[in-house]
């Protein structure tokens, strides 16, 4: 007798299955309102925000989504290359927010947070979040150890008072290898699940949960989402170190504030209040 509950280790992991992107099936078991009804999918590009740009151009509906086995040029913040080979999770999301354009930035916050609860979830890993776009995974075998498995970059188009557009762009570290240089701060989910995962079954889960949170953002602002993104906050009670255009601030993380912004209480006793940057863990 089917009880209707899906088997985690049937869905989650590959098995014997290949480990290939199908539009077709993430499409048909997608339960969502707008997000990944629209999917576009490439083998090798140059960049799925390019891509998605370029289908925003063109018209394409909010909840558009552009995925690719691999990417040759894509980018993280501030320009800097993002390594995205086969076995990952590359893909970039179009929006047309009913949002001004000061609420944009604060999207990075909650889209890290409902990837953190949606791997957590499907994955049964533990995840906190790290200001303003990481997603970080623990591994269980070095507790309290945990290394970057997803970035999110935000660009957007808009004028003073409206928003034309905005694309997400999500990089998850699922299956595929990593450069030697990355590894000491950076993981796969099959390095600590210790197989491969099906990445089809695991971007229906995120796009599922980005739209859930998205919605309610869009509805009801940031404010619903304050608690949980600091209790999930990697930054919680450290001494961290912040690279702000050029500027190097050390100091202990105090709170993140209502409007998305960190606030830093430095040796001097001074807070510091920062909408951008570069942070790490400091000793």
């Amino acid at each position: 007798m089917q009880t209707g509950k899906r088997n985690f280790r049937d869905t989650i992991f590959l098995n014997k299955r290949p480990d290939l992107l199908n539009p077709k099936k993430i499409s048909n078991k997608l339960f969502t309102r707008t997000f990944g009804k629209n999917i576009f999918y490439f083998n090798s590009i140059d960049s799925t925000q390019d891509a998605a740009k370029k289908l925003e151009q063109n018209g394409a509906p909010e909840g558009a989504v552009v995925i690719a086995e691999e990417q040759t040029k894509a980018r993280g913040r501030g320009d800097r290359s993002w390594f995205s080979p086969k076995g990952g999770l590359w893909f970039s999301l179009l929006l047309r927010p009913s949002l001004e354009p000061k609420e944009i930035p604060l999207l990075s916050l909650v889209f890290s947070l409902a990837i953190a609860e949606a791997i957590e979830k499907e994955c049964k890993v533990i995840c906190k979040v790290k200001w303003p776009n990481d997603v970080l995974l623990e591994n269980p075998r070095l507790k309290n150890s945990f290394k970057k498995v997803c970035g999110i970059l935000i660009e957007m188009s808009a004028e003073s008072d409206k928003v034309h557009w905005v694309i997400v762009g999500c990089g998850v570290n699922v299956n595929n290898l990593l450069p030697k240089e990355l590894i000491p701060k950076v993981v796969t989910l099959k390095e600590v699940l210790g197989k491969k995962v099906n990445r089809n079954v695991l971007l229906q889960a995120l796009l599922k949960a980005m739209e859930s949170f998205y919605i309610k953002f869009v509805q009801e602002g940031f404010s619903v989402f304050y608690n949980s993104y600091n209790q999930k906050s990697i930054l919680q009670d450290k001494n961290i170190l912040i690279e702000d255009y050029k500027n190097k601030t050390e100091g202990k993380f105090l709170k993140l504030d209502s409007d998305g912004s960190l606030i830093l209480l430095t040796a001097r006793k001074e807070l510091k209040k920062f909408f951008s940057g570069d942070v790490s863990l400091h000793s």
